[in-house]
């Protein structure tokens, strides 16, 4: 038996001291216990940076007092075989029994110390709740009282204590407790001997935050002392203290009486710093929805940037109520992983609340309403519908005689009032099954009737009950109660709580561990109540006790996932938690002032003792405090955000007074006042982030939007994503909306423009899909499907790759060298393609052969076309823009601002032809569709694509030198499939219709040369849609197709102003849901964002842009006077 004392220096260098000792005795080579004790709070910063450091050690155990207390009670003579609140009473009430008892030396010793005045005003206080002496006593013992009540009893009973050692009577702590086990155990005459030093008899002990130690606290430490090999007290009151309390120093006296080798060690300066206090931030938040949300969007940059898993953060809620459901959304729409542990108390559990309704129902003897409670709950056997058809029955016309086991009938109490009566039997035979069910159902309960029927009655005559008669009739009924249905039924009503809550909650191993400690909680009320017992109620609440202790036991391997925790929960996990919400005082009565001993806090436990009712809110506040005062800096993480609300509704809210109290004992906190929508760097999550966009759009502020735009591309990324920003920013309402400022655009599409002729297509179709799609970025779900946008890519990269080959071997490539060919790069091209989908099953491999037999099919037309053609390819897939061969197409917007173009051109081709000075260019565009460039397409500005192609190349030209138009045309790559015939046809009549599948589509020079440089057969008809006569001249059906060399500049400057004035209103912000429409085709047909789209036209305010319907020469005319009407921009180089 050794003391040590750590004395000198300053708070901090004896708390490094005992710190370096710590770390030594863990890296020694002795495996003896090493236990850290610490006082319920600790209030010095550099005792609370030792216990948050050591709390990692698996070696070193940490306890506090009241837990020792409780273990020593625990282990004599294992009395009381379960930890409750029962224990703390008995020891406390152990302790100052004989102050109780003899108010004489209670009075006097008070009047010593100084309390006279406060003792009187406290008694008076008890006398006029109607509270004993003796229940005040005991009632000291819950975790309810503050620490300085205890202080100022203990100051008493110290006084008191030494007038009782001049009588040569001892208050050893233990001593008491011996007293008092022995009043519980049955055999009066046994001995208890301790049990608990043998595993703290080589144990190696450190004790803080010792700085006024109580009676009862020196009397533990004493027996600590006296069994433990060594015993280290780290002193920490004063600055500099050289020298123990006094109080301490008699103490140190007596343990040296007693055989304990007591000295003073002096602290030295160690080199190993312990751990440093969480780092405290308090913020203030408008409301509870902006506090939320903020959390959940810093919840996600700490898993984000930091890389913390999700089950190393909790959130303490303060108002459950409030929070949960608010939290559960908020949560889920940052995609947060998270446990709401609303059923952490055992009560909440069905085996658990069978238990209490059946205690219910017997301190009512067993009156209608709470029997009919019991049998309505999962765990009564039989079915729900006759559950309700026994209720009704019973409000209804009552029952009693032999059916029931009350001697008297339940009064007749109507309470439905209903057009059939289902209960009221229509004939014997009916009424005699109701009767049977009813029978069936209640047999539990006749049982139980049958062995308590004196208390039912009220016989005077019966002097008591056994105890075991009572306990055991209660234990019959829970054991014919049907569990496993109880189970099904309350996983079917979890509405709204989380799945992984309620999966632990409903566990086999769960329900196990509660059934034990049910088990136990029955054991333990034997052990209480006397052989005969005369009143039930004292029955009932020892058991209601022991059973409110029951716990629900925490999963052992959590899974990752973020824990919601109440401020009571937070007593029974040992989860650190990061965040505290919801700290307010808003709404709350004001405190009783203290009187006397009590403070107000302790005077409203009293009171609600006396049956003084408060609001609910009272006791969450004295829960929340509870919370901050021995928690919030021993569990928390290293870094703890506290919040609460400025208002709540219309009603102003205050901090909680424990904020204060956190703000004075740590010395890092900081003050945030949070306002506004959340930081950039937070929003993380899909619904936030698009909120705030939405909010920006709506305001047209500039700088709350600009540091948003950066969000998308990380938004996008995830279906959720984009699903989140078209439900925010595209809602139901005017189409007006759809228009924001013209600043707000160009940080959105990121001005100087850089864009394609397919995107301004878009945008001409639909202003709303463009900004979808090219704006926010919004892409249609990701499927493992083929869609035709992959079709397209793998004709496109077939027809070049397998034109670039045959061009390198020559023209004469042709028949079976085609299709290896083909075969060849159709392997290499649908091996990328969704991975590979194309070889996974019999279906696709189908597709994969008529995609052969159609590029096989495209080719051998191509290469017919080139035989009967002077074109010559000149690039395939051409592209344009920066860092090109050809510069992006500029566009002059005025005022000198500009846009660029870029893209990619499928196919170009040149001819020299005699008589013409400049070189002739083509324009192909490969198309799977059957769609045809229509004239009023061009006018309006939906078609585009081709002819700005031929804008650039003409403006650009060929090697310094110019270029002329000679055609623009779609090659359509068809399905390989003619039209069926009656009869069998010519070779030649089938090679037309073959080339009739894959006849071109576009504009053509109006200049014989040049149609006949396209095809030497052209006057035979075939692959072009036009043909000449025998002198040159086109057909006038085709009049409409070919376009004098005169009028092609006036064409491309229409193509040139329409394209300009789209960039304009892109850049001014316009993305109305307003579709293209001409006769029965709209722009919504084939379109990817109908799945969000709130284009509705039976709505007001949704209408379609409706497109003239013309055809043939009026249609051309009408292109015509649209270009001239422009005025003809010019399509030279601005």
């Amino acid at each position: 038996m050794k003391l040590r004392v750590l004395v000198g220096g300053t708070d901090r260098e004896r708390a490094r001291s005992c710190y370096q000792e710590i770390i030594s005795a863990l890296d020694g080579a002795s495996r003896q216990p090493l236990y850290l004790i610490t006082a319920s709070h600790l209030v010095g910063r550099a005792e609370r940076e030792i216990l948050a450091q050591c709390a990692g050690f698996d070696r070193l155990r940490i306890v506090t007092l009241p837990q020792l207390a409780l273990e020593i009670l625990r282990q004599q003579g294992h009395c009381v075989q379960v930890a409750s609140g029962l224990e703390s009473r008995l020891l406390l009430r152990a302790a100052i029994d004989d102050v109780a008892d003899q108010l004489f030396y209670l009075k006097e010793a008070a009047h010593r110390q100084g309390f006279a005045n406060a003792v009187g005003e406290t008694l008076a206080e008890i006398r006029s709740l109607g509270i004993s002496l003796e229940e005040f006593i005991e009632l000291v013992g819950t975790e309810g009282f503050t620490s300085g009540l205890h202080r100022d009893l203990a100051l008493v009973a110290q006084s008191y204590q030494q007038r009782m050692q001049e009588k040569d009577d001892s208050l050893s702590l233990l001593a008491r407790a011996r007293l008092v086990l022995n009043r519980l155990e049955r055999d009066n005459q046994s001995e208890i001997s301790p049990s608990w030093e043998s595993s703290w008899r080589q144990a190696r002990v450190w004790i803080l935050g010792l700085s006024l130690p109580t009676p009862l606290e020196l009397a533990l430490l004493e027996e600590v002392a006296l069994t433990c090999f060594e015993t280290t007290i780290v002193l920490s009151d004063g600055e500099t203290s050289q020298d123990p309390p006094t109080a301490l120093k008699q103490w140190m006296g007596r343990l040296q009486e007693k055989g304990c080798s007591v000295c003073k060690v002096p602290s030295v300066k160690a080199s190993l710093e312990p751990a440093l206090l969480p780092a405290v931030k308090i913020r203030v938040y408008e409301g509870e929805r902006e506090e939320i949300a903020h959390t959940a969007a810093l919840i996600t940059t700490l898993v984000r940037d930091q890389k913390v898993r999700w089950k190393d953060i909790s959130v303490v809620v303060g108002d459950e109520a409030t929070y949960s459901r608010e939290i559960a959304e908020t949560f889920a729409s940052y995609g947060i992983p998270h446990s709401l542990l609303t059923y952490r108390r055992g009560g909440f559990h069905p085996l658990i609340q069978g238990a209490l309704l059946l205690l219910e129902a017997v301190d009512s003897r067993l009156g209608q309403g709470p029997v009919l409670d019991l049998i309505k709950s999962p765990l009564w056997p039989g079915t729900f519908d006759n559950k309700s058809l026994l209720e009704l029955y019973a409000r209804a016309n009552g029952i009693s005689g032999e059916l029931w086991i009350s001697p008297e009938p339940w009064p007749y109490r109507q309470t439905l009032e209903l057009e059939e009566e289902p209960w009221q039997a229509k004939n014997e035979a009916q009424l005699q099954a109701q009767v049977e069910k009813a029978r069936e159902i209640l047999t539990p309960l006749e049982g139980l009737y049958r062995r308590l029927a004196p208390i039912f009655t009220g016989d005077s005559s019966v002097q008591g009950l056994a105890r075991e008669e009572i306990l055991g009739a209660l234990w019959a009924v829970l054991e014919e109660l049907d569990y496993s249905q109880c189970l099904l039924a309350d996983q079917e009503t979890g509405d709204g709580i989380d799945r992984g809550a309620i999966n632990h909650l409903l566990s086999e191993s769960v329900f196990t561990a509660l059934w034990t400690q049910l088990v136990e909680a029955f054991d333990l009320v034997r052990q209480l109540l006397p052989e005969t017992v005369k009143d039930w109620r004292q029955v009932s609440t020892l058991l209601r006790g022991a059973i409110d202790e029951i716990q629900i036991p925490t999963p052992q391997a959590m899974v990752d996932e973020v824990q919601i925790l109440s401020p009571a929960q937070t007593l029974e996990v040992s989860h650190p938690f990061s965040f505290v919400l919801g700290c307010i005082e808003g709404g709350i009565d004001p405190l009783p002032e203290a009187r006397g001993l009590l403070p107000g806090s302790d005077l409203i436990r009293l009171r609600q003792r006396a049956g003084v009712s408060y609001p609910a809110r009272i006791e969450q506040w004295r829960q929340t405090r509870d919370l901050y005062r021995h928690h919030v800096i021993t569990s928390a993480t290293e870094k703890l955000w506290i919040s609460y609300p400025k208002q709540r509704g219309d009603t102003d809210c205050y901090p909680h007074a424990l904020v204060t109290m956190v703000d004075q004992s740590c010395f890092d906190c900081q003050w945030e006042f949070v306002q506004g929508p959340i930081p950039v760097e937070q929003l993380t999550n899909f619904e936030a982030a698009a909120h705030s966009i939405e909010v920006a759009l709506e305001a047209s502020d500039p700088e709350t939007l600009a540091p948003r735009l950066d969000l998308y591309r990380w938004m996008l990324e995830d279906e959720r994503g984009r699903r989140a920003l078209t439900r925010q920013i595209i809602p139901l309402a005017d189409p007006g909306k759809y228009r924001f400022d013209a600043t707000l655009a160009r940080q959105l599409y990121r001005y100087p423009l850089v864009t394609s002729i397919s995107q301004l297509e878009q945008h001409s179709r639909c202003p709303l899909a463009h900004w979808l799609r090219y704006g926010l970025r919004v892409q249609k779900p990701t499927q493992y499907q083929l869609e035709m946008m992959d079709f397209g890519t793998i004709i496109h990269h077939g027809l070049k790759e397998v034109l670039l080959e045959i061009e390198q071997r020559g023209d004469s490539v042709g028949g079976e060298e085609v299709r290896q060919i083909v075969d060849r790069v159709l392997e290499r091209i649908l091996t990328n393609i969704k991975g590979g989908i194309l070889h996974s099953d019999g279906r696709h491999r189908q597709l994969q052969s008529r995609l052969r037999t159609r590029l096989i099919d495209a080719v051998d037309i191509l290469l017919t076309e080139m035989r009967r053609s002077q074109f010559k390819p000149l690039a395939l897939e051409l592209e344009f823009g920066f860092h090109r061969s050809i510069p992006a197409l500029q566009l002059d917007l005025g005022a000198g601002e500009c846009a660029y173009l870029r893209g990619k051109i499928d196919r170009v081709d040149v001819a020299e032809i005699p008589g013409i000075d400049a070189k002739v260019v083509r324009v192909w565009d490969y198309k799977l569709g059957s769609r045809r460039l229509d004239l009023m397409d061009i006018a309006d500005g939906l078609a585009l694509q081709l002819l700005g192609y031929l804008l650039l190349l003409v403006e650009h030209g060929l090697d310094g030198k110019p270029l002329l138009p000679g055609a623009v045309q779609y090659f359509r790559v068809a399905d390989g499939f003619l039209p069926s015939d009656s009869g069998p046809v010519s070779e030649d009549k089938r090679a037309k219709e073959w080339e009739k599948q894959y006849q071109l589509s576009g504009l053509f020079a109006a200049d014989t040369r040049v149609l006949m440089a396209l095809d030497s057969q052209l006057t035979e008809g075939g692959l072009y849609p036009l043909r000449l006569k025998k002198d040159g001249q086109v057909y006038s059906q085709d009049e409409t197709k070919v376009v004098d060399l005169s009028q092609w500049p006036l064409l491309l400057g229409q193509i040139r102003g329409h394209m300009v004035n789209l960039v304009r209103d892109i850049l001014a912000g316009n993305a109305c849901p307003q579709p293209y429409r001409r006769g029965s085709h709209t722009a919504c047909d084939w379109c990817d964002y109908r799945w969000v789209c709130p284009f509705d036209p039976n709505i007001i305010g949704y209408e379609y842009r409706e497109g003239r319907v013309l055809t043939g020469r009026a249609a051309k005319e009408y292109l015509f006077m649209e270009a001239n009407h422009r005025g003809g921009e010019s399509h030279g180089r601005p």
